[in-house]
């Protein structure tokens, strides 16, 4: 009997190595790979359900990084070297951080003192962080990326939805989103440049509220400008941020290079004509008046009272020409 026991629990041992420890091993020395610079280096997924979801997203965020190598090593040749010298400074800073920060999670999954809930919840902040990742490196790849074709009438409602909802779906903070856009508001060009603009002004807010709070998100056309705004709860904008806002690395959050506002406003210059602007705004210059909150509990809508209190801290505004000739 003594045998059978200790057989079964060789045994047990050998499937909790396999299904976590061996995977985890695996998926902290591609982060180390990666931070040795060797983009697109692949592993193979295994182990239980979320730890080998999360190893697939490696993979895919492995190969966009390599993509994006290959695109840095095009432009060394063009005009493009030195701005693309602050990009690069600027992703260093931005894996850096957040591959420290899984390698810590890794090594406390490793920990036989953790419960399953526990490790649960490490495995989920290491999907958050690869997301994180992977979305700058995404949006660096739309800054380098060329040949797009910029005649899709692009919906900015259900571009706006979309952001939000996926927001929502990874569980981050339970900010309320108050979206007053048209239906028929649309802009001619690439929805996947057009939702990286709005991605970032949206996600940006939401991260400068460090308690759950309320987002006004609106849209408006005025001839051939069509303009949405998205106004947040936050602290604001402090005077250093301010002067140096729209460049690759400059950001007030612990991790990231801040450089979402910077591809933004590249794209939104060079392909739309238009501009972003990021300014403080005080409480008695925000509207009172009633506003849709989109995305209510059950896909409902309803409005906000006229007297809901709101101290919104900065007013991000984004200026498309939908007249203008899209290069």
């Amino acid at each position: 009997m003594i045998i059978i026991s200790a057989l079964v629990a060789v045994g047990f041992a050998y499937w909790l190595s396999a299904q976590f420890n061996r995977p985890l091993n695996e998926l902290k020395n591609g982060f180390n790979a990666l931070a040795n610079g060797e983009y697109g280096h692949k592993i193979a997924p295994q182990g239980v359900a979320d730890i080998k979801a999360t190893m697939g997203q490696f993979n895919e965020m492995s190969a966009n990084l390599a993509q994006l190598k290959e695109a840095e090593q095009h432009y060394k040749e063009s005009a493009h070297l030195a701005e693309l010298g602050e990009v690069s400074r600027g992703l260093a800073h931005t894996l850096r951080n957040p591959i420290h920060t899984i390698g810590l999670s890794i090594e406390q999954i490793g920990s036989e003192d953790l419960s399953e809930v526990d490790k649960h919840v490490l495995i989920e902040k290491i999907q958050s962080k690869i997301r994180q990742l992977d979305s700058n490196i995404k949006s660096l790849l739309t800054l380098t990326t060329t040949g797009i074709a910029r005649t899709e009438q692009v919906p900015i409602l259900a571009v706006v939805q979309d952001i939000v909802l996926e927001y929502k779906f990874a569980q981050l903070k339970p900010h309320q989103f108050e979206i007053d856009i048209p239906a028929t508001l649309s802009i001619v060009g690439a929805e996947s440049e057009i939702r990286n603009i709005l991605h970032t002004l949206i996600v940006n807010a939401c991260e400068a509220m460090p308690e759950p709070g309320s987002i006004q998100i609106a849209g408006t056309s005025d001839g051939d400008v069509v303009e949405v705004t998205v106004i947040d709860q936050g602290t604001g904008l402090s005077d250093g941020i301010k002067e140096s806002l729209f460049q690759p690395h400059v950001s007030s959050k612990s991790e990231g290079a801040g450089m979402g506002l910077y591809i933004a406003k590249r794209i939104i210059g060079l392909h739309y004509q238009g501009d972003i602007t990021l300014e403080n705004v005080q409480p008695s210059s925000v509207e009172q008046g009633p506003v849709e909150h989109g995305l209510a509990e059950h896909g409902t809508t309803k409005h906000a009272s006229e007297n809901e209190m709101r101290n919104y801290g900065c007013c991000a505004k984004a200026r498309f020409v939908v007249g203008g000739s899209h290069e």
